[in-house]
């Protein structure tokens, strides 16, 4: 079973060779890493072009380069289409992997053919990387790894975890491309389809520190209307897609429910925040448990009445 990691790159000087180094000391070698830059404006390629040659890496490691910006959700396509091993990882530009990541959870997919997506744990820092790593290794002593497979309810609908958490079986991506469309974030369509698969699986093991930082590419929404507008479009198009690849699969009446719910939701928030269809906040009232987060509605109900 051959490993391989995809990194998508931008303006990511910073951080990037934290990374890099924390994926060359894994406990095992990674078989294959592909790093696929979408027209970075600082250093980037220059370090990791830097870091490649002076580890003598240019058998395994790769760095492409896009001819014109593709953004991040097509960065990873690429990145993820360009890579040959059974088992791919995507790693985030600014994280640090934890030193047995890849030793692990090749394990547990090695312990199972019914696992096409995978989940971890990972912890959260900020500033003190040394002290991250402490605190990992001191949670990771006796962490025994329990892994559950993710079932389908009207929560996990929505992404649970980030993509730099993740790994996958590069034969089941295969079998379920033709359902990503333009956009859609790797992670989101990862888990929604695997979710509804039933072949998403989560092991509680940190494997992942994840450094939380103001130039993240995965920021929040917040109370921006015109974000908010945009966020809502795109989860419409994703239960719509989700809707499709479950009659698709003849799934029953319960599971499609879930769906069909989730995206009159939607539907009524969109027209709330776009439209300021005020009264929606009402019929909303009634389908709260389809929310992400129900703080949602109280964000959107203000953006609505307050024009």
């Amino acid at each position: 079973m051959t490993s391989a990691a995809v990194i998508a790159t931008y303006n990511g000087e910073k951080y990037i060779i934290e990374l890099l180094q924390s994926i060359l000391n894994q406990s095992i070698k990674i078989d294959e890493v592909v790093i696929c830059d979408d027209l970075s404006t600082d250093n980037t390629r220059e370090l990791v072009n830097e870091f490649i040659n002076k580890n003598g890496l240019e058998s395994s490691w790769r760095l492409l380069v896009n001819e014109k910006n593709l953004g991040y959700a097509e960065n990873y396509r690429k990145g993820i289409k360009s890579v040959n091993g059974d088992i791919i990882f995507t790693a985030d530009q600014d994280d640090i992997w934890e030193k047995t990541r890849l030793e692990n959870m090749l394990a547990v997919m090695e312990s199972s053919d019914e696992i096409g997506v995978l989940n971890t744990d990972y912890f959260e820092f900020s500033d003190n990387l040394e002290e991250a790593i402490q605190i990992v290794n001191e949670l990771s002593l006796d962490n025994f790894i329990n892994l559950g497979k993710v079932k389908l309810n009207a929560k996990n609908r929505f992404l649970k975890f980030p993509g730099c958490v993740m790994c996958f079986r590069k034969d089941y991506f295969e079998s379920i491309e033709k359902h990503w469309f333009n956009g859609w974030a790797h992670d989101e369509f990862l888990w929604c389809v695997s979710v509804l698969d039933e072949r998403c699986f989560y092991a509680n093991v940190i494997t992942l520190l994840r450094r939380v930082h103001e130039g993240q590419t995965s920021g929040k929404i917040g109370r921006d209307r015109f974000k908010r507008i945009k966020y809502l479009e795109g989860e419409l198009k994703c239960v719509n897609k989700l809707i499709e690849i479950a009659k698709e699969k003849g799934v029953d009446k319960k599971t499609l429910k879930i769906y069909q719910k989730n995206e009159k939701a939607t539907a009524l928030r969109l027209e709330l925040v776009k439209e300021r269809k005020i009264f929606n906040l009402f019929k909303l009232l009634f389908l709260l448990k389809y929310y992400n987060s129900k703080k949602s509605y109280l964000v959107e109900g203000l953006m609505a009445i307050k024009g």
